[in-house]
């Protein structure tokens, strides 16, 4: 009996430190490459909030923190392209987010 507690124990550490999601980077010091972009809400079924760059070009962020959920949001931001991702929002590139702060 005490065998199997121990291996439940094992297991349950195991699962949990494989799904410790990713946070994003809000240090003060910007990496090469963040832009300033805003975080605009969108009305639209499935999108939610799209970036906004200053040329006008919108991606759609799949790792967006809640606490960067405010409609005209001035942000710098750093990502990468989603490759092979699907949504049904169609309205940006998708991208996942690598750093953000508030400018």
């Amino acid at each position: 009996m005490k065998w199997i507690t121990i291996q439940a124990v094992m297991i349950v550490a195991l699962l949990a430190s494989c799904c410790t999601p990713r946070t994003q980077k809000t240090t003060d010091a910007r990496p090469e490459g963040a832009v300033e972009m805003t975080i605009n809400r969108v009305i639209l079924d499935g999108c939610g909030y799209l970036l906004t760059g200053n040329d006008g070009i919108k991606f759609e962020p799949v790792n967006l923190d809640k606490s960067y959920h405010a409609d005209n949001l001035k942000v710098w931001v750093a990502f990468v392209p989603v490759k092979n991702g699907m949504s049904i929002c169609m309205a940006g590139q998708m991208v996942e987010i690598t750093y953000i702060s508030k400018r």
